[in-house]
């Protein structure tokens, strides 16, 4: 035999023992394990169907064990997984009639297809089974395998057959048989397409492999004894030699379908893509494990056809998906549904799901007997395409039988023979269109009906505008141009008048007289050329004119528009309009003279576009130029700070013109304030509602210094008179003062003398006289003592002497008892009063204290003097029993207060409860007194 070589040397191990074949626990051989590993099924036949030998693979997809098959009968064998024709075809084999070709079969527990070769040997039969599923997708790349498979299997044939002979010959022929049987096997070991090499040890070095294998690894040098790894590095780094690891230390078999390998290339080539469906299993010797066959399909051009297939139908599949249009396919006389899209799902109303595979009439048992069946048999029959236009057909959709229209074309699809096998289907769904044409049918006869209505109408309308045209009292005239040689307009042509035009020109005749003639001057004035400008631009023209003619006083509002080389206009006598807009512009000067003179000026705002106007003069009241852009906002930027939010105020309403208003504002104007009345009326459009506000502002800063100087003078002339009723109070106490010392004291005193000259022996011996003359001798000293008493209460030295301040302390020290404590606080500096003024205080003071001691049962008290800007506080708290205000009538006491501070213009304010005790706080101002 050939060698390979000098990569695989002959094996110099002993001959095969007889070791059945599948079974790789004993002393196998190389050739033993190669057997066992092939992806093929093997199985070898006698002449009368006898089970001689069988490799793992045919018992895998046989789905029973090799020992319980080797020896069986194939009439007594258990079926396992095998489809019944896969059997029947086995049984065939040893007919006398077996198959010439190889056959394809389904195994619907793998889920794989195989194709099945038998080949006979001597009395013998070897049927080889190889899985087919990825070339069943990959038809071309299928025929140049089964020529190298076929090839495979006369060799692998003769080889089990020497096997199964060996048992019946003598040793020595026997030893010649199994050399005739290794030259057999390394013949089709060399010359296989597949790749196949055996690995020993755990290092995976090569052992044993063939030329398919040597061109995986092109430029590497001797690869026998080599590692794997140190070979074939990029499958290292991808993998591959971890897997021999797995299948070595574990003895399972590994197999793999479709497994890129990324090849490394010779002389800086790029790197090239292969994809292997191959097997790793282990054998062993001895019973301990001695290596790892391989055995490998490059199957890169089955992957990539198979994709490139599958690439261009994912594509036709998107087309037949997107296709604008319902495409269908019926195969058969029953027109079984093969391809229905999704616009064919829409019209039936149906899932592609529920239709497909199943006959079209069964399918839509609703359009049975709507001709459908017809048109389809019509086309079978004839080979003739149908092609219909808005036809209708009743489809059942949601339970409801629905009319659709459709145009669509039926086409016959042959066979290679020419044959009729199917009908396809493209259809439109022109419902829409059907039902606007019958819109538009029922719109054209609606169209002709108003046509006809409006036919009437229109004459009737016609004799309505005559009738108008006649009794409308605005000049109406239709004239044509009357042009020279050179097409300039030299005069107009009356045409057509109404009654009104007749009128004006009394007793004239105006049709078919010229314009100029019947108005004569009037291309002296811009009436003429007007006319003229319209017809020759068309642009039309709105004018005003007066007519003064013969002493008329008249105005006319003029409307030309051009109507083919003529004009219509129109003459409106505007006179009572214009005299009035004349009126309201004298009376409008006249406004602006009066606003002028009275320092005013008037604005008007428009709710609805809040656009603000002013007058002239309230330009010149803000000090602004006449003209220049206005907002609400300079009201409000023109008012000092203080006035603000009252402005604020009045802004808000006027933007909501929701009332009227009526206030005086400060304005500062320039480095001068002036003191603005603004007045304002909301105008309604509809009762209810404002459609703009109105108002006037008024500058009365002369007015309000006037009221000031008034107010001024009444102040000094109250002033006045309060500081006499003061001074007059303050003088009678004094006199009563005197009157008490001077007057009652002496008397009171020479009393108290002639008493004490009484107070002799004689008298106590007596003592009820005794005891009288000492009570009135204590009678006396009281008098005299509360004499004293109110004589220097009407004449406070200490306030005249020390103040106001130290005035209060001493009313303070002088009620204070150990019962009622009062303390007394000032605060503030002291202001500079009238000494009358200070006396009233210092009574207040004198008259709220003498309230604490004598009525509020209290136990502390404070009286408080407070300067605060604009006024004196004066306040006085007890936590004694108080009372109710509301119900207690007020005493003399703080009557007196009442009146006094009332006197002073002040406040009283009065806070009292039987839990807290009584607050009372007075307030004078002292803008009166400054």
């Amino acid at each position: 035999m050939r060698k390979n070589k000098s990569e695989v040397p002959r094996p110099t191990e002993p001959p095969l023992s007889q070791v059945p074949v599948g079974n790789t626990t004993g002393s196998g051989t190389d050739a033993e394990s190669l057997l066992q590993a092939l992806p093929w099924g093997v199985v070898v036949l006698d002449a009368h169907g006898t089970l001689l030998r069988l490799n793992q693979q045919a018992a895998r997809w046989w789905g029973v064990p090799q020992q319980e098959l080797q020896g069986a009968r194939l009439a007594q064998a258990p079926p396992g997984t095998l489809p019944a024709d896969l059997l029947r075809a086995l049984v065939e084999v040893t007919s006398s009639h077996p198959a010439q070709t190889s056959q394809e079969f389904f195994l619907p527990h793998h889920q794989q297809w195989i194709t099945m070769a038998s080949a006979r040997q001597a009395t013998d039969w070897v049927v080889y089974w190889q899985d087919i599923t990825a070339q069943k997708q990959a038809q071309p790349q299928y025929k140049a395998q089964q020529t190298a498979t076929d090839t495979l299997l006369r060799r692998t044939e003769a080889m089990a057959r020497t096997e199964a002979l060996q048992a019946e010959l003598p040793a020595g022929r026997a030893q010649q048989l199994r050399a005739r049987e290794r030259e057999i096997f390394y013949q089709m070991f060399e010359q296989t397409p597949a790749v196949i090499a055996l690995l020993r040890g755990p290092e995976h070095r090569i052992e044993l492999y063939n030329d398919a294998f040597q061109r995986l690894y092109p430029g590497r040098g001797e690869l026998r004894g080599r590692p794997m790894g140190e070979v074939a590095p990029e499958a290292a780094s991808q993998g591959f030699v971890d897997l021999l690891d797995g299948v070595y230390h574990t003895g399972k078999t590994f197999s793999g379908t479709e497994v890129p390998l990324l090849m490394a290339q010779p002389g800086g080539q790029p790197p090239k893509l292969h994809y292997f469906n191959f097997t790793y299993q282990r054998f062993e010797e001895n019973g301990q494990p001695a290596g790892i066959s391989v055995f490998a399909y490059d199957v890169a051009e089955q992957v990539l056809a198979r994709r490139e297939l599958e690439t261009q139908r994912q594509r036709q599949q998107e087309l037949f998906e997107q296709a604008p249009v319902a495409m269908g396919v019926f195969a058969g006389p029953d027109y079984v549904v093969q391809v229905c899209n999704p616009k064919l799902e829409a019209i039936w109303g149906r899932a592609a799901a529920e239709v497909l595979g199943r006959p079209l009439f069964e399918a839509l048992p609703e359009i049975r007997d709507q001709d459908f069946r017809e048109l389809l048999d019509g086309v079978r029959a004839t080979g003739k395409p149908y092609v219909a236009h808005g036809m209708s057909a009743r489809i059942l959709h949601h339970g409801k039988l629905t009319t659709v229209y459709l145009d669509f074309v039926y086409h016959p699809l042959r066979d290679a023979q020419g044959t009729i096998t199917a009908v396809a289907a493209v259809a439109t769904d022109v419902s829409a269109r059907e039902g606007v044409e019958a819109q538009l049918l029922a719109f054209n006869a609606g169209l002709e009906q108003q046509v006809a209505e409006r036919t009437q109408a229109l004459g009737e309308s016609q004799a309505r505008l005559q009738s108008v045209f006649d009794a409308v009292t605005t000049i109406v005239v239709l004239m044509r141009a009357v042009r020279d040689e050179q097409g300039g307009i030299l005069d107009f042509e009356f045409l057509l008048v109404n009654p009104a035009t007749q009128a004006y020109y009394l007793g004239q005749t105006v049709i078919g007289q010229r314009f100029s003639e019947l108005n004569p001057g009037i291309r002296r004035t811009p009436v003429f050329a007007r006319l003229v400008a319209v017809v020759e631009t068309g642009q039309r023209a709105d004018f005003e004119v007066q007519d003064d003619h013969e002493g008329l006083n008249s105005w006319f509002r003029l409307v030309g528009v051009k109507i083919g080389d003529g004009l219509l206009y129109t003459a409106e006598d505007i006179t009572p309009r214009k005299l009035l807009e004349q009126a309201q512009t004298k009376s409008f000067a006249l406004l602006q003279q009066s606003e002028a003179v009275a320092a005013m000026g008037s604005w008007d705002y428009d709710l609805g576009t809040q656009e603000l106007t002013w007058s002239d003069g309230l330009y010149q009241l803000f000090g602004r130029p006449v003209g220049s852009p206005v907002q609400l906002q300079v009201f409000l930027d023109a008012v000092v700070d203080d006035d603000r939010p009252a402005a604020a105020r009045l802004l808000r309403t006027l933007a909501a013109g929701s009332s009227r208003f009526d206030a005086p504002l400060r304005l500062r104007v320039g480095e001068q304030v002036k003191t603005v009345r603004f007045k304002a009326v909301p105008i309604p459009d509809v009762p209810g509602e404002a459609e703009r506000v109105l108002g006037v502002c008024l500058d009365v800063s002369d007015v309000q210094r006037l009221e000031e100087e008034n107010l001024a003078l009444k102040l000094d002339r109250h002033k006045e008179l309060l500081m006499a009723i003061l001074q007059a109070q303050e003088d009678e106490r004094r006199r009563l003062g005197e009157v008490l010392h001077n007057g009652l004291g002496q008397v009171l005193y020479a009393t108290k003398l002639r008493l004490d000259q009484l107070d002799t022996p004689a008298l106590h011996a007596l003592p009820a006289l005794a005891g009288l003359h000492q009570q009135t001798a204590s009678l006396l000293a009281e008098a005299m003592r509360q004499n004293r008493t109110l004589a220097h209460e009407l004449v406070p030295t200490s306030l005249i002497d020390f103040g106001l301040a130290a005035a209060v302390r001493d009313v303070c020290r002088d009620l204070s008892t150990p019962q009622l404590r009062i303390d007394c606080h000032t605060l503030g500096e002291e202001p500079a009063l009238p000494q009358p003024v200070q006396v009233t205080l210092f009574r207040l003071a004198q008259e709220l204290a003498l309230n604490i001691v004598r009525h509020a049962g209290a136990t502390d008290a404070l009286l408080e003097l407070e300067t605060l800007p604009g006024g004196v506080s004066l306040r006085a708290e007890d936590n004694g029993h108080g009372f109710d205000p509301q119900t207690v009538a007020e005493g003399l006491g703080l009557r007196t207060v009442r009146n006094a501070v009332a006197l002073l213009g002040g406040t009283v304010a009065v806070d009292s409860s039987p839990e807290f005790g009584t607050h009372v706080r007075l307030r004078i101002p002292l803008p009166l007194f400054s």
